[in-house]
């Protein structure tokens, strides 16, 4: 009947790098990896060169050598962006489907034993 489900597929490839350094590690490391791969993703975009006094030749200088930097580092920021984004949507579907069937419960049992 109607649903209104999304399914989404996700291709994890050799060169993703959160999958390479977090394959095989507890469910609770890898949300945490993912909280600090977000906070530093986010201080990255927010050391954006800003307006500044153009009326000083030396802050001008400097002001277009870091659009230039930050220019330069666009590609790589989208990338991740796209990366963390795909991460974070496969964390809070799995963090659901682990509530859901009490998963989180049953591993603590598990290693109390």
């Amino acid at each position: 009947e109607g649903s209104d489900v999304t399914v989404r597929s996700y291709v994890l490839e050799r060169s993703d790098f959160f999958w390479r350094e977090n394959i095989g590690t507890n469910f609770p490391q890898v949300a945490a990896e993912i909280d600090s791969l977000v906070a530093e993703y986010k201080a990255k975009v927010e050391s954006a060169p800003k307006e500044s006094d153009l009326d000083d030749p030396n802050a001008a200088l400097k002001k277009t050598k870091d659009i230039g930097q930050f220019m330069s580092s666009i590609g790589e920021l989208q990338q991740r962006q796209k990366l963390l984004d795909m991460h974070t949507r496969i964390a809070f579907k799995l963090l659901s489907i682990i509530k859901e069937r009490s998963l989180d419960t049953f591993c603590s049992l598990e290693e109390s034993i």
